[in-house]
C-alpha cells in the first residue's frame, strides 16, 4: 500500500472512530466529596492552558465505550445494579493520559467494574479498552501530558454515590439517582 494510500485509509478510520457515540458509566462523588476534592484542587498550582472539571463533572469511570450504546438491551442489565454508597482511598496524584487524577483504590469500585464490564459484554458491547481498570476522579487536563503537582491528599477517603449512564455530551440514559 502507499503511503498516500495509507494516510487517506488512516484518517478515514480516525474519522469513523471519533464520529461514533460514546457512553460512558460513572459513579459520583458525595457533595461532601466534591468540597474535599474542590478545596484540595483550588491550592494546586493548575497551568492556565488546562481544562478544569467543573464540580458536577467530577466523577470516577467505571466503564467506557464507543460505538453502538445498544441501550435497548443493556438497560434492563444495568437497571438491575444496586445503588449503595461506595467508600474508595484517595491514595495518590497521577498523571494518566493528559490529565491529573486522583488515583483511587476500593474492591468495591474494582468489583463494580468486573461487574459491569462482564453484564454489558453479554448484551453485545465489546470488551474495554483498559482491563486492568485504574479508577480515578481527574481534576484537570490538557492537550499534552500535565506535571503531577507534589502536594500530598490532605484526606484519605471519598464516598461515591449514585451511578449514571451519560452520552458524549453529558446527556444523561439512566441514573440511580
Amino acid at each position: 500500500m502507499s503511503l498516500l494510500r495509507e494516510y487517506i485509509q488512516n484518517l478515514i478510520t480516525e474519522k469513523i472512530e471519533t464520529d461514533q457515540p460514546s457512553t460512558m458509566i460513572a459513579i459520583y462523588p458525595t457533595d461532601d466529596a466534591i468540597k474535599q476534592i474542590v478545596k484540595f484542587r483550588n491550592t494546586l498550582d493548575i497551568p492556565s492552558d488546562v481544562r478544569v472539571i467543573p464540580p458536577e463533572e467530577l466523577h470516577c469511570t467505571i466503564r467506557y465505550w464507543k460505538g453502538d450504546r445498544k441501550l435497548e438491551d443493556i438497560l434492563p442489565f444495568v437497571n438491575s445494579l444496586e445503588s449503595k454508597s461506595i467508600s474508595a482511598k484517595a491514595t495518590k496524584l497521577e498523571a494518566l493520559g493528559d490529565s491529573i487524577v486522583i488515583l483511587l483504590d476500593s474492591k468495591e469500585l474494582n468489583s463494580l467494574f468486573s461487574k459491569i464490564d462482564n453484564g454489558i459484554q453479554k448484551h453485545g458491547i465489546p470488551p474495554s479498552d483498559f482491563p486492568d481498570y485504574k479508577a480515578h476522579i481527574s481534576l484537570y487536563g490538557g492537550d499534552k501530558a500535565q506535571e503531577v503537582p507534589s502536594k500530598k491528599i490532605p484526606f484519605d477517603t471519598l464516598s461515591l454515590d449514585g451511578v449514571k449512564m451519560v452520552n458524549e455530551d453529558d446527556e444523561v440514559f439512566w441514573s440511580s439517582l
